[in-house]
């Protein structure tokens, strides 16, 4: 369990175990863009592996898991789902025609579901960093009870 003193983490996990947790999904999407060979949307399927990764091995180590790592992977498998789901969109065209009437709605989706991914992503990870209390947003309750989290206070 963590100590926090004037809004500061003071004891509980390490802060580089932390950084990296957050981190992790960015991560797991570069280096599946490395081994495929180009950044594809279906990538963004594999987000959520990257906290589920980094808690394992904690645990496996007998280490403390990192603070915040089950909402991270609530707002990880989310986000994951709005982009992919953005790339199936937009290349939905390609299975019949009409489709290409959602194009734009796919677009949409799959570029603002990016950019809100990696802004929250790297500001949590810059809070974790300086052992700042942080939270994830756009977690709905029901996500928020299949990960484990109280769906009414911040982890």
């Amino acid at each position: 369990m963590s100590t926090v003193i004037e809004g500061r983490v003071v004891e509980g996990s390490s802060r580089t175990v932390d950084v990296v947790a957050h981190l992790s999904p960015l991560l797991v999407a570069i280096v599946a863009a490395a081994v495929v060979g180009q950044p594809i949307g279906w990538i963004a399927f594999l987000v959520p592996l990257g906290p589920l990764l980094v808690a394992g091995a904690l645990r496996v180590a007998g280490r403390p898991r990192p603070r915040g790592v089950r909402s991270l992977l609530a707002f990880s498998a989310l986000s994951g789902l709005l982009i992919g789901g953005g790339w199936a969109l937009t290349e939905a065209k390609d299975l019949w025609p009409p489709f290409a009437i959602i194009f734009p709605l796919g677009l949409l989706a799959f570029v603002a579901g990016l950019v809100n991914f990696v802004m929250i992503v790297l500001s949590r990870t810059w809070r974790a960093g300086r052992g700042l209390i942080f939270d994830y947003p756009w977690i709905p309750s029901a996500v928020a009870e299949r990960v484990g989290l109280d769906p009414e206070l911040p982890e």
